[in-house]
This record gives C-alpha cells, sequence and structure tokens, in this order.
C-alpha cells in the first residue's frame, strides 16, 4: 500500500498493512458484528459457510493440498464462520493492497485534512 500525503509518497511495509487489517477486523469483529441481531447473523452463516465451502474447493481443484487446504480454510470448531470468513477475505485484501493508494491531502498551514481519496488503479489522487 502506498499513503500519499499532500504529494509525498510513502510505502506501507507488510507487517503494517496486516496491523491494519487486524484491527479492523478487530473493529468489525467486536463493535459492529455485535450490533447484527442473531437471526441476520444465522443468515449471513449460511451464506459465509458456502462460501467457505466454495473457496475450499477451487483451492482443493487448483491443486493444492486438500488436508491442508481444509485446515486453513474450515473455521475452528466452534468458531464463527462469519467472523472465519470476515478473516479470510480480509487476508486477501491483504494480498491486493500493495496496489492500492491512500491519498490525503491537508489544508494548508492547519492540522485539518482537506481530502482522502482511495482511487481505484491510482485513478483520481486527491487534489492538493
Amino acid at each position: 500500500m502506498i499513503i500519499v500525503l499532500d504529494g509525498r509518497a510513502l510505502s506501507v511495509p507488510a507487517p503494517v498493512e496486516q496491523q491494519i487489517i487486524d484491527q479492523l477486523f478487530e473493529l468489525v469483529a467486536e463493535k459492529v458484528y455485535p450490533m447484527i441481531s442473531t437471526p441476520a447473523q444465522l443468515l449471513m452463516m449460511h451464506y459465509s459457510r458456502g462460501k467457505l465451502k466454495d473457496i475450499e474447493q477451487a483451492n482443493i481443484k487448483a491443486g493444492y493440498d486438500a488436508a491442508l487446504v481444509r485446515s486453513l480454510v474450515r473455521p475452528p470448531q466452534g468458531a464463527d464462520p462469519n467472523l472465519h470468513y470476515l478473516r479470510i477475505m480480509l487476508a486477501d485484501t491483504l494480498r491486493d493492497m500493495e496496489h492500492a493508494m491512500l491519498a490525503v491531502c491537508t489544508e494548508a498551514g492547519t492540522d485539518t485534512i482537506k481530502s482522502i481519496a482511495l482511487p481505484i488503479d491510482g485513478q483520481d489522487q486527491a487534489g492538493g
């Protein structure tokens, strides 16, 4: 990931990207997810289990060791499949973050942010 701060490009190393993903996971798991009603969580579990099964089958079909794939993709015994799927999706996002660019521009002479943008494929950087 690259952060462009007032036109200055700063690289974000992989361990820091992982910290961002971990913090985002914790935010969703601890603050957002508990606010979702139990019936909605149960409905989401059905979806998450299906997506996890799709990921498992696609990786096995691609030739990866089936036992290893199952151990990584299936949620641990008793774990919430929604949160397990979220963690996998965030990790997948992390892999794509090397192409992401967060552009931040501040108001000259102040501690105020003028604009923030997460341009797709580096387009439309935040203007100064």
